[in-house]
C-alpha cells in the first residue's frame, strides 16, 4: 500500500488588515500540503508537466528549474465522502480539485486534480492531473492507499477552518457566507485559535446574518488569550467606539499596546493617536511620535501621513 502523509507549512501570506475593511483577504495559520510515499505531490506534477513540455515541439528548456510553490489544500474532509456520494467540490467528470499549482514560467499555473474512489478497505486516488490553458500538463497515480491509515491521516485539527476559508474565499466553493461561519464555529469548538478570530469578525460585520457584537467579542477574547494580535485590535477598536460595550478608552489602549507589542502595525497608529489625544492615557506627544514611527516603518499608511504632515 502507498503511504499519505499531510504535514502543515506556515502561511506568510497576512497582509489583511481586516479592522478597517469587510472582507477577509488572506488566511492565517498553516496550509495543508499532500506528501505520498515521502514525496511531496505538487513535486511529482511539476516533474511530470516538465516532462512533457521537453517531448514537445519548441525549447521549454527554459522552464527547468522553476520554483514550484506549494498551494494544496487542505479540503480533506471532502476526500473520502467523493467515493462514497456526490462530492460538493467535484466537478461534471467526478473530478476534485484539490490545490494550485504555481511556477515562475508563466505558463505553469492551474488546478490539481484528481479522481477519488473507495472500494471496500482501500482508498484510491487516481489521475491525480495537472492542466492549464497554455502548455504542458502531468499526470501521475493511480495510488492505493489502506483506508484507515487514509481516514487517520486526514484526521487534522484545522480542516474544518480551512474550509470555511473556502467558503469565505469562494475558493473551490462557490462563496457562501453561512457555510463559511458553519466551518469556522467547528473549527473554533476545537480550539483553533484563528476560527475564533473569524467567528468574532462575521459577528461584528454580520456576514452570516446579524451583528452581534457581544459574541463577537466573546470569540476576539478567547483569541486574544491565546495570543491572537488581530483579535487584540479588534477589541481595542470595539473599546474605542463603544461597539458592544460602553466606550472605553483606557480598555482600548490596553488591548491596542498587548497588539502593537506583537508587532500589529495598525494597532501602533491606533496607541499613538491614543497617545496623541490623550485618550485613555496621559496625553504624550513623544511616545505618539515613537508609536506612529514604529507603524509607519512597517507600512501603514496613517501612520506614515502623520509623519509627513508632522515632520517635528
Amino acid at each position: 500500500m502507498d503511504q499519505l502523509e499531510i504535514i502543515l507549512a506556515r502561511d506568510s501570506n497576512r497582509n489583511g488588515k481586516h479592522q478597517s475593511k469587510s472582507t477577509i483577504n488572506s488566511p492565517k495559520g498553516e496550509r495543508v500540503n499532500f506528501i505520498i510515499n515521502g514525496v511531496p505531490l505538487f513535486k511529482m506534477v511539476h516533474e511530470e508537466r516538465m516532462k512533457g513540455l521537453l517531448e514537445r515541439p519548441g525549447d521549454f528548456s527554459q522552464y527547468i528549474g522553476g520554483d514550484p510553490k506549494d498551494l494544496l489544500s487542505p479540503y480533506s474532509d471532502e476526500l473520502l465522502k467523493v467515493g462514497q456520494k456526490k462530492s460538493s467540490i467535484a466537478d461534471t467528470h467526478g473530478r476534485i480539485t484539490i490545490g494550485r499549482y504555481e511556477d515562475t514560467g508563466y505558463e505553469a499555473t492551474g488546478d490539481i486534480t484528481l479522481e477519488l474512489a473507495v472500494e471496500g478497505d482501500t482508498v484510491f486516488w487516481n489521475q491525480i492531473l495537472f492542466e492549464n490553458d497554455w502548455e504542458g500538463s502531468g499526470l501521475v497515480g493511480s495510488y492505493a492507499f489502506d483506508r484507515t491509515e487514509y481516514e487517520e491521516a486526514l484526521k487534522i485539527e484545522r480542516v474544518e477552518y480551512w474550509t470555511g476559508w473556502a467558503y469565505d474565499e469562494g475558493t473551490f466553493f462557490e462563496k457562501d457566507s453561512v457555510m463559511a461561519m458553519e466551518y469556522f464555529r467547528r473549527s473554533a469548538e476545537k480550539g483553533h485559535v484563528p476560527a475564533h478570530y473569524y467567528m468574532g469578525w462575521y459577528y461584528q460585520e454580520g456576514f452570516a446574518g446579524r451583528k452581534n457584537y457581544k459574541k463577537a467579542i466573546a470569540h476576539y477574547e478567547i483569541a486574544a488569550s491565546m495570543g491572537d494580535p488581530w483579535s487584540m485590535a479588534n477589541l481595542g477598536r470595539m473599546n474605542a467606539v463603544g461597539m458592544g460595550v460602553k466606550r472605553d478608552y483606557a480598555v482600548a489602549v490596553y488591548w491596542y499596546e498587548k497588539a502593537a507589542l506583537l508587532g500589529d502595525p495598525l494597532s501602533m497608529a491606533n496607541l499613538a493617536w491614543c497617545f496623541e489625544q490623550g485618550k485613555g492615557v496621559e496625553k504624550d506627544l513623544e511616545e505618539a511620535r515613537r508609536w506612529y514611527k514604529r507603524a509607519g516603518d512597517l507600512g501603514e499608511i496613517h501612520a506614515r501621513e502623520w509623519l509627513t504632515n508632522n515632520p517635528g
